[in-house]
């Protein structure tokens, strides 16, 4: 029931080739994004490094991560996707 609660369910291989691209929605834009990879990390791996530099690069990535499990645990899933889409939403 959690917001991405069922990312665990990438963990399965004929679930992430079923659902192989979703939306993430902003109050600016809607992308849609292709996953390219499924794997389980420690919540203190590079992936999670929030130090991004200035680098420019030609797409924009997405990772989404929950807890591995229902137990305390430092694992967690994630689920590393491009934007292939994106449609800027104008409120005026």
């Amino acid at each position: 029931g959690q917001m991405i609660g069922q990312l665990p369910r990438f963990r399965d291989d004929d679930f992430c080739q079923e659902n192989r691209t979703y939306w993430l929605y902003t109050p600016d834009c809607s992308k849609e994004i292709e996953i390219e990879t499924v794997f389980e990390a420690e919540k203190d791996d590079e992936v999670f490094q929030d130090d991004w530099g200035k680098e420019k690069e030609d797409s924009q990535t997405v990772t989404l991560a929950t807890c591995s499990g229902y137990d305390s645990t430092s694992l967690r899933i994630a689920v590393n996707g491009v934007v292939k889409k994106e449609k800027f939403i104008s409120i005026f």
